[in-house]
């Protein structure tokens, strides 16, 4: 499964009124915690399904963001089977009596950008890490940074971000991702939201799979972009969404009679 991480700049919070000089939107969520579910559901070759449907919170504290996820489950033909990490691996992820991780995802630390053991412990199984990627992803495309979400001030609205380069390397699986930039949009603003979207330029994607028969490297491109709804008053979330997500990968040393692997990725994040 890909994913899509990147580390935002600090800058202090500004004030809700949209002026001249203000953000259209609270850019910082007040403090508190507030619940949402998120679900991928993954297609590959047109036939191939695989997901991850899990229940988090986002805990806004002293201009810092925190995700605490309750439960997790993945896709096993057609139906959800819950993740319950060993108690070892809960602890080490910070979980609780009534979670499993507890993951700072804004401001990123400089060593938790490559989303190793400072982000989240390496016995994190998949269906815990993965879903985080794709949260992180979503939550801090509105905050303060390097998007440039905040200079946005009306509807229609739209400023370029430069080019950027993620990867990991852990769950059996290693990443390298990277595109020259693109553009975030303020497609829609009235007194309940304010809607952005963000689109990347298509990205070189190089993702090496650990299989039984060693190595599986798959290169080519992905072409993505979300959009995400908060509370201009608040700065909550209140819903994200892909508006797209295709990749086009080729296998590494295959003839060129192999057919290239195509998937599409949809993601869901809705407040509870």
């Amino acid at each position: 499964m890909v994913r899509k991480i990147f580390a935002a700049l600090v800058v202090p919070a500004m004030a809700t009124a949209a002026t001249a000089s203000q953000p259209a939107y609270r850019p910082v969520p007040i403090p508190g915690v507030r619940h949402y579910t998120y679900q991928v559901i993954q297609t590959i070759n047109g036939t191939t399904h695989k997901g991850y449907r899990t229940l988090f919170d986002i805990e806004s504290k002293g201009g810092e963001l925190f995700a605490i996820v309750r439960s997790t489950s993945e896709l096993d033909a057609d139906s959800w089977k819950p993740v319950a990490p060993e108690p070892a691996c809960r602890k080490a992820m910070d979980g609780g009596t009534d979670s499993i991780a507890r993951v700072k995802l804004y401001p990123l630390g400089t060593n938790a950008r490559d989303l190793g053991a400072s982000f989240l412990d390496l016995c994190a199984p998949p269906a815990v890490f993965f879903p985080l990627t794709d949260i992180l992803n979503a939550v801090i495309i509105p905050l303060p940074g390097s998007f440039r979400a905040t200079e946005l001030r009306k509807a229609g609205d739209s400023v370029s971000f430069t080019g950027f380069e993620a990867a990991f390397d852990r769950a059996g699986e290693r990443i390298r991702e990277a595109t020259d930039g693109g553009e975030v949009r303020l497609a829609a603003l009235d007194d309940l939201k304010a809607a952005i979207e963000w689109s990347p330029h298509r990205a070189r994607l190089t993702t090496i799979d650990q299989t039984p028969q060693g190595p599986l490297t798959l290169d080519g491109t992905e072409a993505w972009s979300f959009r995400v709804e908060v509370d201009p008053h608040t700065g909550i979330m209140a819903r994200a969404s892909t508006t797209s997500d295709e990749l086009d990968l080729k296998i590494v040393g295959a003839p060129d009679s192999v057919p290239h692997v195509r998937i599409s990725r949809a993601v869901t994040i809705e407040r509870q």
